[in-house]
């Protein structure tokens, strides 16, 4: 299935399937450009929500080649959580210069919490739902 904004079932996001080998399961993330939709959003308060939410885990970013030039990283990326999303940062610089939206359904749950990431406690943690990865 071809996953969009619009129609993403999941609660984790940014897991591409051009990451390469273990995230063949994963989305393009050229199925999340648009431009249009992205002029839209509350970009300032958006990315402080992103960036300012609990990271979960922190790794080289040379294991994850931009899905939009296939340059490989050279700094470090993390999988951050609001307790209930999960997602690689490296989406922050895709939604302020690619035109990268998330799906509708979390940009709505972001704005109806005032772009407040608020506290993430263990047994948020515990519940979280991650992507099928490959191993």
């Amino acid at each position: 299935m071809d996953y969009n904004m619009n129609n993403w079932p999941f609660q984790w996001f940014g897991f591409w399937k051009e990451y390469g080998i273990g995230y063949e399961n994963c989305p393009s993330m050229h199925n999340f450009i648009d431009i249009e939709a992205n002029s839209r959003y509350n970009k300032p308060a958006l990315i402080s929500y992103l960036k300012h939410s609990s990271i979960l885990v922190t790794t080289s970013g040379a294991n994850f080649p931009s899905p939009i030039s296939g340059k490989v990283g050279n700094k470090e990326v993390s999988i951050k959580t609001d307790g209930k999303w999960l997602w690689f940062d490296a989406i922050i610089l895709s939604i302020e210069f690619d035109g990268l939206v998330i799906p509708t359904r979390w940009y709505n749950e972001i704005e109806a919490k005032g772009f407040n990431c608020g506290t993430v406690t263990e047994d948020m943690i515990a519940g979280l739902n991650w992507p099928p990865l490959n191993s």
